[in-house]
């Protein structure tokens, strides 16, 4: 291809990309600005009330975040835009998480295969059941995408303070991601205490929201307040724990496949023993640092207690950075494997609906559904990411 050739095309492709992002951005938010968002209405908007009357936002009940997301919402708390604000707020978010994100998988310097992964960024990241949902909820997936794909992108630079602010700030919008922190244990963790130091930042930063926003005691309640939200019993879970306990126990969410301690135990046996041997996997052989990130996101996701169907949106990327990986290097099997498992993984989950609402209500089939792909997905990821990493020469970072 010759130079003119490849610079109209690579133009052609962030076109389409733009294209895309407006396309469907403009319908999630069409669809979602006119719901009521139960979450935003629920103790988002409450939280960000009680900071403008001089309350604690953790005088609301259901407010498990720190203060960062109430303080987003405070300048819109009080009007008829919170609503379409905070809904232009998180697909902005999105798109802006496709573009660094397709830097971020896309050889540096390659516009023309960034552009291409921005544009599959696009298409699946706003064309999706999982989005279409977080944003009708009202929830926060969205941003802490955008603080992931922005450590992955971080890392590559070699901005290694920056990569674990990001990452520290993902749990600062959500508490749950904390536990992505886990990817600086992976192989060469003595090398990373840079990445430490924006972690511990981040943390401060939350600390000193809750200090200005409730005081001391808002402090205390900001490490409770998670804890208080970690169990769920009346929520369909997608993860080792919410499976066996929908297919082998009565729940309110559905009818049970048959009802069976005995079943339900060893089931979540099984699954915890997989899925934490696969972390076992992504921490000593983790492969490249994007891909690495995103399995150990993947891992966490589906070893959460309370995992809800929409969380799938963080490990997107792993799609992406696998695409990007088959562009590179055409002839390799374990991307081609990686590629088409992920691209089918997408199909299952992100573009069939849940039964029912896929929270209060569903049915086992459905979970079951969800859970497998994503559980086989997430396998072949980290086993093709440690087969990469047996063969190439890593990085340190």
């Amino acid at each position: 291809m010759t130079p003119r050739a490849r610079t109209w095309l690579t133009a052609g492709v962030w076109v389409a990309a733009a294209i895309a992002a407006v396309a469907f951005g403009s319908q999630r938010f069409t669809a979602a600005a006119g719901d009521q968002q139960p979450d935003l209405g629920g103790f988002f908007l409450p939280a960000a009330q009680a900071i403008l009357s001089g309350e604690s936002p953790y005088s609301v009940s259901g407010y498990f975040y720190s203060p960062l997301v109430a303080l987003l919402l405070a300048p819109f708390a009080s009007t008829d835009a919170a609503i379409p604000a905070w809904t232009a707020m998180r697909i902005v978010a999105g798109i802006a998480a496709c573009v660094i994100g397709a830097f971020a998988c896309a050889p540096r310097g390659d516009l023309l295969r960034a552009g291409a992964v921005g544009l599959l960024a696009m298409v699946t990241l706003l064309w999706s059941v999982p989005t279409s949902l977080d944003l009708w909820a009202g929830q926060v997936e969205l941003l802490v995408l955008l603080t992931l794909v922005t450590a992955a992108l971080a890392e590559t630079r070699g901005w290694r303070f920056t990569s674990g602010l990001m990452l520290g700030l993902g749990a600062v919008i959500k508490t749950w991601p904390v536990l992505i922190a886990a990817w600086l244990l992976r192989s060469g963790w003595a090398s990373r205490a840079r990445q430490w130091m924006g972690v511990a930042v981040a943390a401060l930063i939350a600390v000193a929201l809750a200090l200005l926003t409730g005081g001391p005691g808002a402090v205390v309640d900001m490490i409770r307040a998670p804890f208080a939200g970690a169990e769920q019993p009346l929520l369909a879970a997608n993860s080792v724990w919410g499976l066996p306990r929908m297919l082998f126990s009565d729940t309110p969410m559905a009818e049970p496949l048959t009802e069976s301690s005995a079943l339900r135990i060893a089931t979540t046996v099984i699954l915890v023993a997989w899925v934490a041997a696969l972390g076992v996997i992504a921490l000593v052989r983790p492969g490249p640092p994007v891909i690495s990130l995103f399995n150990v996101t993947f891992l966490v996701i589906l070893l959460l207690p309370v995992s809800h169907y929409f969380y799938v949106i963080l490990a997107l990327p792993a799609l992406w950075w696998w695409t990007a990986h088959v562009s590179e290097r055409p002839r390799s099997a374990i991307a081609w494997i990686a590629v088409s498992v992920l691209a089918l993984w997408w199909i299952v989950v992100f573009r069939i609906a849940p039964a029912g609402d896929g929270f209060v209500t569903t049915t086992w089939p459905s979970l079951l559904r969800i859970f497998a792909a994503s559980l086989v997905a997430a396998t072949v990821s980290v086993v093709c990411a440690a087969i990469l990493h047996r063969g190439e020469r890593m990085p340190p970072a």
